[in-house]
């Protein structure tokens, strides 16, 4: 077994036993008599809406599950859930299901959830994400019940002939309108619907023709509704930091079996190095993820100091036997910018690849070599691989990678990096590749 197979296999042993790890966070619930319950609640950054969610207060005590059905709302991380019953449309992937006329016996009716609050006032903006990872959004205005928002194009003839005149009225929204409606509005079904819920105030209709179907858009034309209203019916955005690039910190630490070569050309002679070593990697971590509807990419950043020690030997057998041997310490500063995009995501598991460039400085530089013939010792000779002088202070490379992030605050990583070019010297030239392992906390 190579030494990349082993790392490989070690990488994926030690993530097993990882996978229980919880991350209870400063929490409260809402009890369903009306009670504010403060706690802890294990929080999962959920990617789909949470059917039920773990609790203890701060008392200490057993953990409690809670449903929709058991609770009126909880709040964790900034985000704040109400349990409502809304009627759910069916959910699918395929790309041309929003094309699909809306009816509205296509849907789970009258189901209890938990609804991400987007915008809390005289009207209320909601979240709810389908297992296929689809985005459904709710507006709510006083006591009514939540109203799907559809996400459905109006300007095609396929819609226009098989939509019914005031049949939207017939599922129980409190507004009728027509197909000649529908032609006017650029923004498709959903728009129609906020300019009805929002009549009393009714917004401009190049607001509703720019309107998108994402939470940043819907969010600012209810929060410029509910600024009509003062008092106790002013907007409150509990969810605003959804549409904002979310930071988080961390440490790392990495493995590294590593491989160094390096070729001298010379007027006399030609010298070819090839060496094997390990080294280690010190650092932090910042990581930037994308606003929540783009959830599966990410950029960050790694800043690592590393120390290698490589060392190679050669035996021949011409002049009878020549032994040269060589060894290269190298220490140095590494930042890496990529761009990560996530495979697999659940409460527990994330499964992520990632790509990018890293830029290295060098710190630190001590290499030699020694070159001994027993039966031509006149052609003995020692000296430096590379000399300082001519190594390249900074250098570029390429990295990727693929991973697990488990319980949200732990990470490893199986990545491979490759830099060219290490010495500016003329004739002089190197490579080195890494193969690693790195493993990363975030606070």
């Amino acid at each position: 077994m190579t030494r990349s197979s082993g790392l490989f296999f070690f990488f994926l042993f030690i993530c097993t036993p990882l996978l229980a790890q919880k991350n209870y966070q400063p929490a409260f619930i809402v009890s369903n008599n009306g009670d504010t319950v403060k706690g802890f609640i294990d929080y999962r950054e959920w990617y789909v809406s949470p059917k039920q969610i773990k609790f203890k207060d701060v008392n200490g005590g057993s953990v409690k599950d809670f449903t929709s059905r058991d609770i009126r709302a909880f709040k964790v991380a900034n985000e704040l859930y109400l349990s409502k019953i809304i009627d759910i449309e069916f959910d699918s992937t395929a790309n041309a299901y929003r094309w699909i006329p809306y009816e509205g016996n296509a849907v789970h009716k009258d189901s209890s959830v938990f609804l991400l609050s987007l915008v809390q006032g005289r009207g209320s903006l909601f979240q709810f994400t389908h297992p296929t990872r689809r985005v459904s959004y709710y507006l709510q205005k006083e006591a009514l019940k939540p109203i799907l928002l559809v996400n459905r194009p109006t300007l095609t003839s396929i819609y226009l002939d098989t939509i019914e005149e005031k049949s939207f009225n017939r599922y129980d929204w409190n507004w009728n309108f027509t197909a000649s409606d529908l032609e006017k509005s650029k923004s498709g079904v959903f728009g129609i619907q906020i300019t009805y819920l929002l009549n009393d105030v009714p917004p401009k209709s190049s607001e509703i023709n720019d309107l998108s179907y994402k939470s940043k858009s819907l969010s600012r034309i209810v929060n410029a509704y509910n600024a009509h209203f003062k008092g106790s019916e002013m907007s409150m955005v509990d969810g605003a930091n959804l549409n904002k690039i979310k930071v988080k910190f961390g440490v790392n630490a990495t493995y590294m079996t590593s491989n160094l070569n390096a070729s001298v050309v010379g007027s006399f002679y030609n010298d070819l190095f090839a060496m094997t070593g390990s080294g280690y990697g010190i650092g932090v971590t910042s990581q930037y993820l994308l606003p929540r509807t783009l959830k599966k990419w990410m950029i960050f950043n790694d800043f690592t100091y590393n120390s290698y020690k490589f060392s190679g030997q050669d035996e021949s057998d011409v002049n009878n036997l020549t032994i040269s041997k060589y060894r290269f310490d190298l220490s140095n500063f590494r930042i890496y910018t990529q761009a990560r995009y996530r495979l697999v995501q659940s409460s527990k598991l994330n499964v992520f690849v990632n790509a990018g460039i890293f830029y290295s400085f060098i710190l630190k530089t001590d290499n030699y070599f020694e070159v001994k013939s027993a039966d031509f010792p006149l052609s003995n000779r020692s000296g430096a691989i590379i000399d300082k002088e001519n190594l390249s202070p900074v250098r570029f490379g390429i990295v990727a990678g693929f991973g697990v992030n488990f319980a949200h605050h732990f990470q490893l990583e199986c990545r491979v990096d490759r830099q060219l070019s290490m010495s500016q010297g003329i004739g002089t030239s190197s490579s080195l590749t890494n193969i690693g392992i790195m493993g990363s906390y975030f606070f």
